[in-house]
């Protein structure tokens, strides 16, 4: 797979119901509710383990998804009002076979319940007074 290196910025907000102008702050809407919070229980049912193996993989869609994981530890980061870390995501669901590209020979074949995993890196920035949250 050839390597691409990318960037993308989004930004949420949540308005009130029938008013596109009216943005709530996102620390304090529904009663009290923090942003924060909720993508932290987000984040968490995506940290992987095998006896849970339905909340990462998605059958119907074939694709898996986890918290990257590095020496036995998740890549998920929370620093006051920003979390940070690495998901892996990939297809899974069909037989494939991998061949050396140097030369051409077959040296293992993908299993449905395999699958090639890709690195993201996400950054997400829950300022406290703002209506806005930054994703990167």
């Amino acid at each position: 797979m050839a390597r691409k290196i990318s960037l993308a910025l989004y930004q949420l907000s949540i308005n009130r119901k029938g008013n596109r102008d009216d943005r709530i702050v996102l620390s304090d809407f529904m009663n009290g509710f923090d942003i924060i919070d909720i993508a932290n229980e987000l984040f968490n049912t995506l940290r992987y383990n095998s006896v849970n193996e339905d909340v990462a993989q998605n059958r119907d869609e074939e694709k898996f998804f986890r918290i990257m994981k590095r020496d036995g530890r998740d890549l998920l980061f929370t620093d006051g009002r920003y979390i940070s870390g690495i998901i892996e995501t990939g297809d899974c669901g069909t037989e494939e076979n991998m061949v050396n590209v140097l030369t051409g020979e077959a040296t293992h074949t993908k299993s449905v319940n395999e699958a090639l995993l890709i690195p993201f890196y996400f950054l997400f920035m829950f300022l406290k007074i703002l209506k806005l949250l930054f994703c990167f």
